[in-house]
C-alpha cells in the first residue's frame, strides 16, 4: 500500500511539474522596469508609453516554433484595437511603426486577419475579439543563437522570470513616433507567430502571452514645455510693460 501511495505521489508531482514547466513555443514580454504592467484581467502585458514614443519588446521562441530547415523567421503584427476605424478608413492616416535597430521588415497597413500572405481557407490568427482590423505585419529573424534561457512570461505563473528551457530571444526597441495623430489614445495589440509554406499560421503566442500598447496622447512633457514657454512669454511681456511704465514716470 505504501508503494502504491508513493507511485500516486510521484505521478501527482510529475503532472504538477509538467504544468509548471510548460512554456509556450512563442511568447512576448516587456520588462516591467521599462514601465510594462501585467493586466490580470486580460492576461496581457500592457506597455506604458505615456512619456516616450519608444518601448522595449522581447520575443521568445522554442525550437518547435519553426519548421525544419526553414530558418528562424517569425512575424509580429501590430493591430489597431478600435471600433473607430473600419475597412474604408484611409490607412495613410495611420502613419508608420519602426524599430531603432532596423531589425523589423514591415508591410503596408492591411485590413483583415494576419498573416498577410495566407492562402484562402487556411489557418489565420484567432479573432479573440480583435480581428478583422487594421494591422501591420513585420518579419524578423531570431538568428542562429540558441541555448538561451527562455522563461515563462505569464506573470501569474510560478516560474515567471525563472530560467526554464533553451530557446531563442530577440529584443526590440519599437518606435511609435511615426504614428498619425488619428491613432492617439488608441490601443495597439501585438501578436507573435510563425507561418507555414502556404502562409497559414504554424505556431503563435497564446493570448495570455501577447502585449498591448496605448498610443500616447500629446506628451505631458510637451504640454509642460508649452506651459513654460507661455509663462516665459508672459513674463517677458510683463517686464516690457513695466519698463515702459518706468520710462513714462521719468
Amino acid at each position: 500500500m505504501k508503494h502504491v501511495y508513493q507511485v500516486f505521489s510521484f505521478i501527482a508531482w510529475l503532472l504538477g511539474s509538467t504544468s509548471v514547466l510548460a512554456v509556450p513555443s512563442l511568447q512576448l514580454w516587456s520588462d516591467p522596469n521599462d514601465g510594462a504592467v501585467w493586466d490580470s484581467v486580460t492576461s496581457t502585458w500592457v506597455i506604458d508609453e505615456s512619456t516616450s514614443s519608444t518601448f522595449s519588446l522581447t520575443a521568445f521562441a522554442l525550437e518547435e516554433a519553426f519548421l525544419p530547415d526553414t530558418g528562424k523567421t517569425a512575424y509580429l503584427s501590430f493591430t489597431i484595437f478600435s471600433d473607430t476605424f473600419d475597412e474604408f478608413t484611409d490607412p495613410d492616416l495611420f502613419g508608420s511603426i519602426s524599430d531603432t535597430g532596423d531589425l523589423l521588415t514591415g508591410n503596408p497597413w492591411i485590413f483583415g486577419t494576419p498573416p498577410v500572405d495566407v492562402t484562402a481557407n487556411k489557418d489565420v490568427m484567432a479573432r479573440h475579439g480583435i480581428f478583422p482590423a487594421w494591422f501591420i505585419e513585420m518579419s524578423f529573424d531570431f538568428g542562429s543563437l540558441g541555448s538561451l534561457n527562455v522563461f515563462q512570461t505569464q506573470f501569474t505563473d510560478t516560474n515567471y522570470l525563472g530560467s526554464v528551457v533553451d530557446g531563442y530571444r530577440k529584443d526590440f526597441t519599437v518606435d511609435f513616433s511615426g504614428l498619425g495623430e488619428i491613432l492617439r489614445g488608441s490601443v495597439v495589440h501585438i501578436d507573435l507567430y510563425t507561418i507555414n509554406s502556404d502562409g497559414s499560421v504554424n505556431r503563435f503566442a497564446p493570448f495570455s502571452h501577447d502585449a498591448e500598447v496605448t498610443v500616447p496622447e500629446p506628451s505631458t512633457i510637451a504640454l509642460f514645455g508649452l506651459g513654460l514657454f507661455l509663462m516665459g512669454g508672459a513674463r517677458i511681456r510683463r517686464k516690457q510693460k513695466m519698463g515702459r511704465s518706468n520710462s513714462e514716470l521719468v
